[in-house]
């Protein structure tokens, strides 16, 4: 597979058509805030590398799982052990997966043990958009976010009460069925949704090794958000999303180092919780608490392993209290000041590992706003943790709008940590109860430019990353360790073309350097990422095409190779109420594996409906 021949190709068909297409007017779209900075931001005039998937996007895709739409975002990596439901894990920008930080409105839900979060059942239920936040977050949210942040926002209900039911099924016996129902009743809203997924799946396990044992997946999924205004500006919020799964997956050989066939099972539950609420002190400062608690249980059985047990049985809670101030002084300039409060516990029972830890943070970052051409921050934050270290971060941000020229430029400096996790430091047989806290430092400059009244946009970042007392695993040793010193810088670049109103063609593409002390590539991060869609929408017919490529990854004893797969997406308007749907994945049936040893699926093909009434 040659990455720099796609590219070529996808360019020179870009041109083509826009030597063809008559330039247009194309609807500007309504700005939409950024959570995950807490100040006021949109996408436009946050100096920060941000992504936004909106719900149209998440629509337009015929995606169910986040996992899949986010593999199509700059700086990131997805790896997956198998198919459907399997661990699911995400990388930015070389950072490691335990330095991602998840939130579901503002629920922090990584686990406290393993310290990643698990994608393998998160869908776009009830979602209304994902925030992809990039570069060092510490400063905003503390540890974990050194790669970044990425935030799930729920939807909110809004008007007259709508509900819609609809189905999804294809290849490899899977069928998804999901009601949903939002709007307004009173002076409450409210946004609601259930679905549950089945599949006989496919076998985690390479078939090249001698594997066929399809290893099935389930899944049910509740969430739940109900608002109320109050006292004119105030706003509460009741927002609850519940999981639970169970799937078979396959055994591991510590002699081969290599999956293999196994009959073993597993079963989650996963309850998120939370009740912000916001209100006007005075016209220059709003308040906002937002108390929230993280739950997930695992529980696995049938292992023939013998350094491990048999059974395994995994709690995870988390309790955050996050007491938020804004301040509007006139003249542009804004500020936010916080406290977060958390306890965290883990518990393996089998392996009688527990611990308990509690940190906290204060917070302060302000902005100056001149006419939004002119936008700077600054922010510092001090950690207190009752097992590590204290730490204090900070972060400067800049960005200026040329207006008359339509381009934009953005800088960044930031420094963020991530203290080793309950398995890094106690699970039995691997862990390392002397590891040190990871301590980064990240800057980054880059630039957009929009051209033809915004029909065409590109733009680019650079990245530079180090990061101290790097935490990683070895395969060879089986061992995890600090490897010292760690860099990482890249470049992330992107173009969007509205041919026409009905015609939209987006590339981007990642290059990421990312090494050890010793110059070897760090682990699962690929030197090049490449996507490109091409989405047409006309009449009741809406079609969506995209080309992803990754190069090759090593992966301790075994590495990867690149790979290239095709997909489709079609949506057809039948009546008013009623539409059905199509996509197809890995049209080209490529074999490839994203982790060494685990199947991926080949060509697949899926078709449902809609009904809104």
């Amino acid at each position: 597979m040659n990455i720099k021949k796609i590219q070529i190709f996808l360019i020179a068909f870009s041109l083509f058509f826009t030597t063809q297409a008559i330039a247009q007017n194309t609807e500007k779209m309504k700005a939409i805030e950024v959570k995950s900075t807490r100040l006021n931001f949109t996408k436009e005039t946050t100096p920060a590398s941000v992504t936004i998937i909106t719900e149209e996007e998440i629509k337009k895709s015929g995606q169910f799982l986040i996992e899949k739409l986010i593999r199509t975002v700059p700086g990131l990596t997805v790896t997956q052990n198998g198919g459907l439901g399997r661990l699911t894990n995400v990388n930015i920008r070389g950072a490691g997966n335990n330095s991602t930080l998840v939130m579901i409105d503002g629920i922090q839900v990584n686990e406290n043990l393993q310290g990643a979060f698990n994608f393998n059942n998160l869908n776009v239920d009830n979602i209304e958009r994902i925030e992809i936040l990039k570069g060092p977050q510490s400063t905003l949210w503390g540890a974990d976010a050194v790669g970044g942040v990425i935030q799930i926002i729920t939807k909110k209900g809004a008007g007259t009460p709508t509900h819609s039911i609809s189905f999804e099924g294809g290849s490899f016996s899977t069928f998804k069925e999901t009601a949903r129902s939002s709007g307004t009743v009173k002076n409450y809203d409210y946004s609601i949704s259930a679905s549950r997924t089945d599949s006989e799946g496919i076998t985690a396990a390479a078939k090249n090794l001698g594997n066929s044992e399809k290893d099935d997946y389930e899944a049910s999924n509740f969430s739940f958000r109900l608002g109320r205004k109050f006292l004119s500006d105030g706003k509460i919020d009741l927002i609850s999303r519940y999981t639970k799964s169970s799937r078979e997956f396959d055994d591991f050989s510590r002699t081969t180092f290599r999956p293999s066939d196994g009959a073993q099972f597993s079963s989650g539950d996963s309850v998120y919780f939370a009740v912000p609420i916001e209100k006007g002190i005075m016209d220059w400062w709003d308040v906002k608490l937002n108390l929230n608690f993280s739950y997930d249980k695992s529980q696995s059985f049938g292992s023939t392993d013998p350094f491990f047990a048999t059974t395994s049985t995994i709690h995870n809670r988390t309790w955050t209290a996050d007491f938020q101030n804004k301040f509007e002084f006139g003249h542009g300039f804004s500020s936010v000041a916080g406290f977060e409060h958390q306890v965290l516990n883990g518990t393996n029972q089998e392996s009688n590992l527990h611990i308990s830890n509690f940190q906290q943070g204060i917070y302060f970052q302000t902005k100056y706003n001149y006419q939004d051409q002119l936008i700077l921050t600054a922010g510092v934050r001090y950690n207190k943790n009752q097992v590590f270290d204290d730490r204090t971060t900070y972060q400067f941000e800049g960005l200026y709008k040329f207006a008359t020229t339509g381009t934009t430029f953005r800088a960044s400096v930031a420094t963020g940590f991530r203290a080793p996790t309950g398995n890094d430091l106690f699970f039995p047989f691997f862990s390392n109860p002397n590891l040190k806290s990871e301590e980064n430092e990240n800057w980054e400059i880059g630039f957009d430019q929009e051209l033809l009244d915004g029909q065409l946009a590109f733009g680019s970042v650079y990245f530079d990353s180090e990061t101290e007392n790097k935490i990683q695993f070895d395969l060879v040793s089986f061992s995890i360790g600090n490897i010292g010193l760690s860099k990482s810088k890249g470049i992330e670049s992107y173009i969007n073309y509205q041919f026409t109103k009905d015609l939209n063609f987006s590339t981007n593409h990642t290059w990421n350097q990312a090494v050890d002390g010793d110059n070897a590539p760090l682990v699962r991060v690929p030197k090049h990422t490449f996507n490109a869609s091409l989405d047409y929408s006309k009449g009741p017919l809406n079609g969506l095409f995209g080309v992803y490529a990754r190069s090759g990854i090593r992966d301790g004893v075994f590495n990867t190779k690149g790979f290239a797969t095709v997909r489709m997406a079609l949506k057809y308007q039948v009546t008013q109420n009623l539409k059905i749907t199509a996509r197809g994945e890995n049209l080209l049936d490529k074999d490839y594996e994203e982790i060494p040893g685990f199947e991926t699926t080949g060509v697949a093909g899926y078709g449902g409906l809609i009904y809104n009434f």
